[in-house]
Order: C-alpha cells, then structure tokens, then sequence
C-alpha cells in the first residue's frame, strides 16, 4: 500500500473471493478463458523487493524526476525492434492513489535498474482515470492494436 491513502466510496469486497462476480463479466466481456485474481494489499516496499528485474516497471509519478510516458514506451519499442510479439514481453505500469505516490516512495525504485518513472502531463488525474490513460498510452506504441479479435477479423469476399 501506498503512503497516501483516500477513503473513497468505492465498493470493495472484504472477502476477495466475493468479489468474483465483479470479474466475470467484463472477463467474458473480453473473451477471457479466465477470471483474473485479486490479491491482497501489499506494502509498496515489498513489491518492489520481490519485484523480478526482468520485468520492467514504469510508475506513473506526478512529481519529481519522470520521463514523459509516450517518450519511455517509444524507448521500449525501440528495444523491441524485431520481437515476432512484442506485447507479450513482461511489463508493466504501475498508477498511485488518489493524491499519488509519495516522493519517498519513488527515491527507491528510481535507482533500479528496471524501474523508468513516467508522467502523464501536466493535469493531476484521478487514480482510476491515470491507470486508463496509461494503458490507452501503453497500448497505442506497444499494444497488438494493429491485431483483429479473431471473431471480428475482416472475412475474405
């Protein structure tokens, strides 16, 4: 968990696992074959402990040194010149609470290796709306966006 925390009005299941029918239908929805998991909080600190070094992160930080997020993602894309599927390679984006990551909370991870903090502009984002925006970023230089879903690829005349 993050230093900063704002109650919100949120629904969130106590019992993670009663939380499943929230999962299922967008899961459906996308045409998953599986429920994604829920895990339980976890402290910021130890997340990034047990974080595998192959795996790089790029938290979203509203303060202090941060690479703007369309220059990082072109950075990785870059590196992923010739991958046959470069959107399968282990990433991933991480968004604060509401109020963001705390500046301590980022001292840390900056000095990994595999950690490349971005922003995303100069607006101050709701939570849910920068874990949105960064995704739709994410997945405009990187994502298999140029890919059908095989139900709605364009069928030969």
């Amino acid at each position: 968990m993050a230093e900063q925390r704002i109650e919100t009005r949120f629904y969130l299941a106590t019992d993670l696992a009663a939380g499943a029918e929230f999962r299922l239908d967008p899961a459906e929805q996308c045409g998953r074959l599986s429920v994604p998991g829920v895990r339980e909080p976890l402290d910021l600190g130890a997340l990034i402990a047990g974080w595998p070094a192959e795996r790089r992160l790029l938290p979203c930080a509203e303060t202090g040194a941060a690479r703007p997020i369309a220059e990082a993602l072109c950075e990785v894309a870059a590196e992923d010149e010739g991958s046959v599927a470069p959107w399968t390679a282990p990433r991933a984006v991480m968004t604060g609470p509401e109020g963001g990551l705390a500046e301590s909370e980022l001292d840390a991870p900056r000095n990994l290796p595999f950690v490349t903090p971005v922003g995303l502009g100069p607006r101050v984002l709701r939570s849910d709306t920068a874990a949105l925006a960064a995704l739709a970023c994410w997945q405009a230089v990187l994502g298999d966006g140029r890919r059908r879903p095989p139900c709605r690829a364009p069928q030969p005349v």
